[in-house]
């Protein structure tokens, strides 16, 4: 975060940079292991749908959680300088 930038505005710059390579390396990631639940083996198939729901939730977390906390009261235990 730039000195003198505003905890909301950090957030929306994170968005910015982040959130449209985030979101393409779990859709790639995802559907990768997406198609290992059509397998007939279903030990793999259970992994790879398990894998695509933790990686979509993570996601989720990432985009939606960690900003909604950073923009709370929660937000001021984080640093404000690295």
């Amino acid at each position: 975060m730039m000195r003198g930038q505003t905890r909301q505005s950090a957030i929306v710059e994170a968005y910015r940079r982040c959130a449209p390579a985030m979101t393409h390396t779990t859709l790639i990631a995802g559907l990768a292991m997406l198609v290992f639940a059509v397998s007939a083996f279903q030990p793999v198939a259970q992994f790879g749908l398990l894998i695509f729901i933790l990686l979509a939730a993570a996601l989720v977390g990432d985009l939606v959680l960690l900003p909604a906390l950073l923009a709370t009261r929660v937000g001021d235990v984080a640093p404000r300088e690295v």
